[in-house]
């Protein structure tokens, strides 16, 4: 219960600082700037960064993201962070979403014969206890299921956004927030930061030039190159 009323809260504030007014933003941004030089932050307090308010879609090469961050980064707001952060990553290859990838679309595999299927339906049960074995069986295949549609969805129509495809799910004021999410590291190299592994796998798999991205953060060596937001936006070839 808790979990959900946490979880509701997060939608609700994101949904406020979406609708805000940009003035809003830009006071909240100089707080931000002053803390962040200041180091005002209380000890227990993770993000401590400059909060920015542009909210883009940025167009990535999928080939181009080659590590996923190891320490899930979740963020209603993206944040510019300084520290070793982005050093904490590992190859997409060793992801359990790109294992299952290979095996669906490269290797032919059945969603049962997947080398991993057993430790999926133990993941299904372990999240909902009071959950037969079948009902885990029934949750794994219609989760994967939904993954093949997916995958020839894109094959043949190419890949589109959230908006484009007109899905909401429980995000319907953000669908951008439901698009691949990464991270650019010091050198600006982008890193998988948590939503959107298969639809990254996939495009990787199907060669894609360009996929639609949000960035969640910004390592502070790479953003100071830039003299404001608006600069670095424009470097990466961004859409509203």
């Amino acid at each position: 219960m808790l979990v959900k009323i946490i979880k509701r809260f997060r939608q609700v504030r994101e949904i406020l600082w979406f609708y805000s007014p940009r003035y809003l933003h830009l006071v909240d941004y100089f707080i931000a700037e002053k803390r962040y030089r200041m180091n005002l932050y209380f000890p227990w307090q993770k993000n401590k960064g400059l909060r920015f308010y542009e909210k883009k879609i940025v167009m990535i090469d999928p080939k181009k993201v080659k590590y996923y961050d190891t320490e899930r980064f979740f963020a209603s707001f993206y944040f510019i962070q300084a520290g070793n952060w982005d050093l904490k990553k590992a190859s997409l290859s060793d992801k359990l979403q790109y294992k299952i990838v290979q095996e669906l679309f490269v290797e032919g595999k059945g969603i049962k014969e997947l080398t991993c299927f057993k430790d999926l339906l133990l993941k299904a049960k372990n999240a909902n206890s009071s959950m037969s074995m079948e009902d885990a069986t029934e949750l794994v295949l219609k989760k994967y299921q939904k993954l093949q549609n997916i995958y020839e969805k894109i094959k043949k129509n190419g890949y589109k956004t959230q908006k484009e495809l007109n899905k909401s799910g429980i995000n319907r004021f953000n669908t951008w927030y439901d698009e691949i999410r990464v991270s650019i590291d010091r050198n600006g190299e982008y890193i998988l930061s948590g939503s959107g592994n298969h639809r990254l796998m996939i495009a990787k798999l199907l060669k894609l030039d360009l996929v639609p991205a949000i960035l969640v953060r910004i390592h502070h060596d790479y953003y100071d190159h830039f003299l404001n937001s608006d600069d670095l936006f424009d470097h990466l070839d961004c859409s509203d």
